[in-house]
């Protein structure tokens, strides 16, 4: 599936299919997008004047941007983990154990 954020066009599509009492399937159907994505977006994003889609953008934003972010693997958590590997010994057994396995698969 591919996954894509909904645009400003999109939430405005909504809102002024809000105010003319369009149905969340019926709007979900024109915008080509799942009726439980039109559901989340207007419940996590209405305000106390209810769902406006320049409020409903700006608070999606702020929420992905605030979201905690993947920790990717630098080199030096690289090489801490191979020194843990190698002080506790397991580093060796993995090698062995694929040597093992190598020598035994080509016979």
């Amino acid at each position: 599936m591919n996954y894509k954020h909904l645009s400003l066009e999109e939430r405005h599509y909504i809102e002024l299919s809000m105010k003319n009492e369009i149905t969340p399937t019926a709007i979900a159907s024109a915008l080509d997008r799942s009726q439980s994505t039109i559901y989340r977006e207007v419940e996590r994003n209405k305000g106390l004047k209810g769902y406006r889609h320049k409020q409903a953008d700006r608070l999606a934003k702020e929420r992905h941007e605030t979201k905690p972010k993947a920790i990717k693997l630098t080199d030096e958590i690289k090489e801490l983990i191979q020194a843990v590997l190698i002080r506790t010994g397991v580093l060796n057994r993995w090698q062995a154990d694929l040597k093992r396995k190598a020598s035994s698969s080509c016979t």
